[in-house]
């Protein structure tokens, strides 16, 4: 069995369009959860914040979401950021 890399959480995804199962692991936080881009930028995937690339579906916004960490109530958050919330 294939080893699971070392992450904060694991997201169980399925992709609308051909119900495909598929995996994506934070491997840290902040990170921007979307819609994959269609080119890179500078060489890397987005400016700043880590991405997480959920798929091409056009319903998800490029930074759809951003999940954070908060260490007062020690909980995930996630910030809805895309218009297609």
């Amino acid at each position: 069995a294939e080893k699971e890399p070392l992450a904060l959480a694991k997201l169980d995804c399925m992709d609308l369009q051909t119900n495909a199962r598929f995996e994506r692991y934070i491997t840290s936080v902040p990170c921007i959860l979307g819609r994959s881009l269609a080119k890179k930028i500078d060489g890397k995937e987005g400016e700043g914040a880590k991405r997480v690339d959920l798929g091409t579906n056009a319903k998800l916004s490029h930074e759809h979401a951003e999940l954070s960490f908060n260490q007062a109530t020690g909980f995930f958050e996630l910030k809805l950021l895309g218009k297609n919330g």
